[in-house]
């Protein structure tokens, strides 16, 4: 069942976001064809070719803009129209496990939002031409061979599990704040700072703890072995993190949810 919950979600959120996506390439293809950076930078004055330039790069960032307000605010829309809202009552009723909604939810949101990310990212490159792939292609060596092969794969992996956790926070701050009885939104605003902090202070204890004893060799920077360390036990702690954090939001949808 849990596939074809996914399987709802990825089809109920592609139909907003593919077409912003195909907007993006289509605007993208335009600015590297019309070479619209160059002609910016490079314009004395105004020109027929100058305002065409300027028209297509305002649009590729509207798009831009666009895509990055709407994946979010989507992600989060799902979440609180179907599950806490009016659209629960029919939710609740499916044969499926509470958890399973919260699953689905979260990987296609993670799924969306990183892969906005990457369109974004790929459109720049190719708005800025090969020289930018060079120099982003000799950053990554440099870190790697600063910091080790290990670290380069652990880097990915852990903006992966920062992105899920981020939203975990925020779908764990609304369950919570939905069980009240008045003010749910801002019972949720309040929750999510609650949740925020409490976050931010366990990685700063983390991090003290830590500094005393695994990290006291530190000089002006860490060694490849003390970074890789650093960042795979970040990325433990998101994995235990977000784990509470689901069994939380799992607890409160499944015996303190409020659809009133």
């Amino acid at each position: 069942m849990l596939s074809k919950l996914l399987k709802w979600e990825i089809k109920s959120t592609a139909r907003i976001l593919l077409p912003l996506y195909l907007m993006l390439i289509l605007f993208t293809i335009i600015n590297r064809a019309l070479n619209t950076i160059k002609i910016i930078n490079e314009a004395a004055g105004f020109s027929l070719q100058t305002f065409f330039a300027f028209i297509a790069f305002m649009s590729y960032m509207a798009i831009i803009v666009g895509i990055s307000v709407m994946t979010p605010l989507l992600m989060l829309q799902r979440f609180y129209k179907n599950l806490l809202q009016d659209e629960g009552y029919l939710m609740f009723t499916l044969p499926v496990d509470t958890w399973k909604h919260t699953a689905s939810k979260l990987v296609v949101a993670t799924m969306w939002t990183v892969l906005s990310v990457l369109m974004a990212f790929c459109s720049f490159m190719i708005m800025t031409g090969t020289s930018a792939w060079g120099e982003f292609l000799l950053q990554i060596n440099l870190l790697r061979d600063t910091m080790g092969v290990s670290f380069i794969y652990l880097l990915p992996f852990v903006a992966l599990l920062l992105v899920t956790t981020n939203i975990m926070m925020i779908y764990t701050a609304i369950s919570i704040g939905h069980s009240f009885s008045k003010n749910k939104l801002i019972a949720s605003f309040g929750m999510y700072g609650a949740i925020y902090f409490i976050n931010q202070l366990m990685i700063l204890v983390s991090i003290l703890l830590l500094g005393y004893t695994l990290f006291s060799g530190f000089s002006i920077a860490p060694s490849a072995l003390q970074a890789q360390t650093l960042l795979s036990l970040f990325g433990i702690y998101l994995i235990v993190f977000t784990a509470a954090l689901f069994t939380v939001n799992n607890r409160f949808l499944k015996n303190k949810l409020n659809l009133e």
